[in-house]
């Protein structure tokens, strides 16, 4: 199953991450910023994302209460960076 079976998580989507996990050094992304930064927000959206991290996906990221707390400021900054 892996990330398809969260819920909001379409294939498109997931293959994109995955995709932009495997680019970064160590095929693993540093920071939630990293994240947003290295995804591609055409398949991406931000509800896949806190989707994410509501199901423990981010979790290495910090608690989930955070992470979901900074989400829209990493995603804002990822915007504005592109």
């Amino acid at each position: 199953f892996g990330l398809g079976a969260i819920k909001n998580a379409g294939d498109t989507a997931v293959r994109s991450v995955v995709a932009a996990r495997d680019q970064q050094p160590g095929k693993e992304f540093a920071s939630l910023d990293a994240l947003c930064e290295a995804l591609d927000w055409n398949t991406v959206n931000r509800r896949v994302v806190e989707c994410f991290a509501k199901s423990g996906a981010l979790d290495r990221f910090g608690p989930r209460g955070a992470v979901l707390a900074s989400l829209d400021a990493s995603v804002a900054a990822a915007a504005r960076g592109r």
